[in-house]
């Protein structure tokens, strides 16, 4: 390569025949592999080539390059070292120059195929050895599934003082374990994922009680920190009757996301097994001596950490016995205490029958303290038949929410909830309890029973939310949630929102209710309002549906959100339908020819009955 010629202070420097610059030393240190030379000599100011420097070779690892190292520096950083391409037009001005004698080393990546329980024991024979350098390879080492496996006695791999960093690729082919929780009170596939899975399916059983006070179990990571689950299915069960001697957070893709998990959908290849749904729970008759969290794709954020993570495109299904008398319980078909988290175009199936001194539960979330929750659901039929039972002192139970602090968006639920409080119950259709002022696009069907157990029991129940306890204005929600009260105490419940402060306003905009919607509270059926507040309006039978799921336009609704399940037109979809927004190809805005750009009645309108898709937003 030509020699490189510049001004250095007040030195001039000219051009000199390239034979007679200095000779430049490059050791080459392969680091275990073969196929490169010891030493390499250029002249000061060249560039190394490709051809000059070929990659090595190494039995169970990956070449990743080189790194380089000034040898008149013994304390200076390692640095990448790029060669230069010899092709023609190439650009090398990213080539590293040579202006000292220096030594390259290769770097390599531990390469692990599992095909067998056996695969997977030879990485716990390494983890559990006296090589340091090789536990920190397996800790970064790229896994790949050949095959299905299945092991007894499990405790998972990696922990907090070792996480995994590596990457995992599953292939779609699936890893069944059932054993223990090791002494840290973890367990799952890993004990610690920082790192990558993709295209996994994990069955996970836990089959005994844990020793730790606090317990985190996973079905791929008992605790996620900074990782990514991609396109994997899981299901994690713990077997009936297990005791926890203290706080525990439990779901299928990690147990704890201690902040920056990313869970995104299923893309198998074709004939993978997979589980009924994506993600699934499954905890029996289990009781906390603290504090539970439970989720059909985590038990949530761990302690105050905000950055939950995403999750995107995932079904998950929850199904759980679960009695925490002395503590609190958070519990959601998705996330049981969700601190920032980012939900989008997920659906879940919620089956609880949960118990604690304070109980958090909705049908994505238990508890979402900030965050977002956008086009998903939580509903019956294809997923699972959904229904909520909660007892404790304090209760916040809702059809997507338990107690939320979230912006909601575009979200429906379709949920049996029965509630039951001796002290303090807030109970909604989207929400038991909300001081977010940013929810919109919400379809909310199915029952609320509130009970008040205590003299000085205070009960709120509605249609949209329990109570709301900021400034707010609500948009595009749809509500025929029944609602039955019994209380001892005092009891609070309507329509759409059973109590809000008297210091805060609250404005509606295309908010409506079904006309055949019952509020009854100790058997005394609750009367609407002679005229209904601004901003909302009574949906009879035949617009109940059609109306409000697709956006007709004398409902003012600017397009809509779902399609119907079937061609009976009876509800919208169980999976959400994400139509194009306005003004896009198929918006069905007036004149641009699109299907459903029809008026009310007309073929393409929607009309029950009529089997036609209507108006699209």
């Amino acid at each position: 390569m030509a020699a490189r010629y510049e001004t250095a202070g007040n030195t001039e420097l000219y051009p000199m025949f390239h034979s007679l610059l200095p000779d430049i030393t490059v050791t080459v240190d392969a680091a275990g592999g073969t196929g490169s030379p010891g030493t390499l000599t250029v002249k000061l100011g060249d560039t190394v080539s490709e051809s000059a420097l070929q990659d090595p070779v190494r039995d169970g690892y990956r070449f990743l390059g080189w790194s380089m190292t000034v040898d008149t520096d013994e304390d200076a950083e390692a640095q990448d070292f790029v060669l230069a391409s010899e092709e023609d037009d190439a650009d090398n001005s990213d080539a590293t120059v040579v202006k000292e004698n220096i030594t390259l080393t290769a770097k390599w990546v531990k390469t692990v195929d599992i095909s067998s329980a056996a695969d997977l024991e030879a990485v716990r024979t390494a983890l559990n050895g006296d090589d340091e350098e090789l536990k920190a390879e397996y800790a970064s080492a790229e896994f790949t599934f050949s095959a299905p496996v299945t092991v007894s006695g499990w405790t998972p791999l990696f922990d907090e003082s070792l996480p995994f960093t590596g990457s995992v690729e599953g292939k779609g082919f699936s890893v069944t374990i059932s054993g223990a929780a090791d002494e840290n009170g973890l367990f799952g596939l890993f004990g610690m994922l920082s790192g990558r899975v993709n295209d996994l399916v994990v069955f996970a059983t836990l089959e005994s009680a844990p020793t730790a006070e606090t317990a985190f179990i996973g079905g791929i990571a008992a605790i996620a920190k900074d990782a990514e689950i991609n396109g994997c299915a899981a299901h994690i069960t713990v077997a009936s009757d297990i005791a926890f001697p203290g706080t525990v957070y439990i779901g299928a893709a990690a147990g704890a996301s201690k902040g920056g998990l990313t869970v995104s959908g299923i893309h198998l290849d074709e004939g993978s097994t997979a589980p009924n749904t994506t993600y699934r729970t499954d905890a029996k008759a289990m009781t906390a001596g603290a504090n539970a969290y439970i989720g059909g794709i985590t038990g949530g954020s761990y302690n105050t950490i905000m950055d939950g993570g995403s999750v995107s495109s995932a079904p998950a299904v929850v199904s759980a016995v679960m009695n925490a008398e002395s503590g609190a319980v958070y519990a959601g078909g998705l996330i049981g205490h969700s601190q920032g988290f980012t939900v989008t175009e997920c659906y879940a199936g919620a089956n609880l029958t949960v118990t604690g001194s304070t109980v958090y539960v909705g049908g994505l979330a238990g508890w979402s303290n900030t965050g977002l929750f956008s086009r998903s659901s939580c509903v019956g039929g294809s997923v699972a038949d959904n229904k909520i039972t909660a007892t404790g002192s304090v209760v916040y139970a809702g059809g997507l929410v338990g107690r939320n602090g979230a912006a909601i968006d575009n979200c429906r639920a379709d949920i049996a909830i029965s509630a039951s409080a001796t002290s303090w119950l807030r109970a909604g259709g989207v929400a038991g309890s909300t001081d977010s002022h940013d929810i919109d696009s919400c379809y909310i069907t199915g029952s609320i029973t509130a009970e008040g157990n205590g003299k000085g029991s205070a009960v709120y129940a509605a249609g949209v939310f329990g109570e709301a306890l900021l400034d707010a204005s609500f948009s595009r929600i749809y509500t025929e949630t029944n609602i039955t009260v019994t209380a001892a105490g005092g009891a609070t419940a309507d329509f759409l929102i059973a109590r809000r402060s008297s210091s805060k306003t609250i404005e509606f905009e295309k908010v409506f209710r079904f006309a055949n919607m019952t509020v009854t509270v100790n058997e005394k059926a609750v009367e609407a309002d002679e005229e209904e507040p601004e901003g909302v309006s009574v949906l009879t039978e035949d617009k109940r549906v059609n109306g409000w799921a697709l956006g007709s336009d004398y409902l003012d609704l600017d397009g809509g959100y779902w399609e119907y399940a079937d061609e009976t037109g009876a509800h919208p979809s169980l999976i959400p339908f994400w139509a194009p927004k306005e003004g896009e190809e198929g918006s069905g805005e007036e004149g641009s020819g699109e299907e459903g750009s029809g008026e009310i009645g007309e073929e393409g309108s929607g009309e029950e009955g009529s089997g036609e898709s209507g108006e699209t937003a």
